[in-house]
């Protein structure tokens, strides 16, 4: 219920054309927003590369927590995501033009399930349910949808700005226009469609445009080809993913969004100006102190 009622405020905000909003997310504001997100992502994934549970929404309450537990690490568990943050930095460098994310997640899952690293302490994706979900609308009382509303409208407007910050963070790197209002209309429908089949709110995601970018992915084709290959695993190859460690999960996040670390445009807003510097360094520090949303 709350994804349509997500989709219906942006969907709407998308045909009377209100991305003009955007146009008041500065880029010292962008680069700084982006950067603390992308650190905040990856301090969230240090648990799983050192197979303990890490808590915590800002950096520095997750970087504290992570050294807090360090004593808990699992040494195999480290091993394989080690393994996996460096077979990924090397495939970058030495091969870029191949699929390293791919490789090294199925190079992943070929390794535990010959060594069964389940049974040896090592944390794994486990059973992945098969099949799609029927649709049919949600079944909620209208005193819940009232409540709703205030929700819906927070959420709205953060997935618009996060999925902003994300595009426009790779738009100038790639060189090209994003349409703001275009935007709009794709979460919106994404939302609508995704509340069909009982889906949580969805945006455009920090660490999965992070890894489609960083895999290559230049067109819409790219989005086509991802829904295509997530239905067929559905179908088919939920039972492959089973022993995918989490490490590796962990390794793939952690180097995806370390392309979006933004230190040309933070060192850019210090060359510009006192008052731009000022901005920049202001939100990542809203974002590592408080966490993405409060930030």
């Amino acid at each position: 219920a709350l994804s349509l009622r997500v989709g219906v405020l942006l969907l709407a905000a998308g045909l009377l054309r209100a991305g003009f909003v955007v146009n008041f997310l500065s880029e010292p504001v962008l680069a700084g927003y982006v950067t603390g997100t992308a650190l905040v992502i990856a301090a969230t994934q240090i648990g799983k590369v050192l197979g303990y549970q890490v808590e915590g929404h800002a950096f520095f309450d997750a970087l504290a927590d992570a050294l807090r537990g360090i004593g808990d690490a699992h040494g195999l568990t480290v091993a394989v995501g080690v393994v996996c943050l460096v077979a990924m930095l090397a495939l970058r460098r030495l091969a870029p033009r191949a699929p390293a994310i791919l490789l090294v997640v199925a190079g992943a899952i070929v390794v535990s399930s010959l060594f069964d690293l389940r049974s040896r302490g090592v944390a794994v994706t486990g059973e992945v349910p098969n099949g799609f979900p029927a649709p049919a609308l949600p079944d909620v009382a209208p005193g819940d949808l009232a409540e709703l509303a205030l929700t819906a409208i927070g959420i709205a407007l953060v997935a618009y700005v996060e999925s902003m910050a994300v595009a426009r963070a790779i738009a100038d790197r790639r060189g090209y226009q994003v349409d703001p209002d275009q935007e709009l209309v794709a979460l919106g429908s994404a939302n609508l469609l995704g509340g069909l089949f009982r889906a949580f709110p969805v945006t455009g995601s920090f660490s999965r445009s992070a890894a489609s970018d960083a895999a290559g992915a230049l067109t819409q084709l790219a989005g086509l080809v991802t829904a295509g290959v997530v239905g067929l695993t559905l179908v088919l190859l939920t039972p492959v993913l089973q022993n995918l460690p989490s490490a590796a999960l962990g390794a793939v996040v952690m180097v995806a969004v370390s392309r979006l670390i933004d230190v040309h445009g933070l060192r850019r807003a210090w060359r510009v100006g006192r008052e731009d510097a000022i901005t920049a360094w202001l939100a990542l520090g809203g974002v590592l102190v408080l966490g993405v949303l409060r930030g």
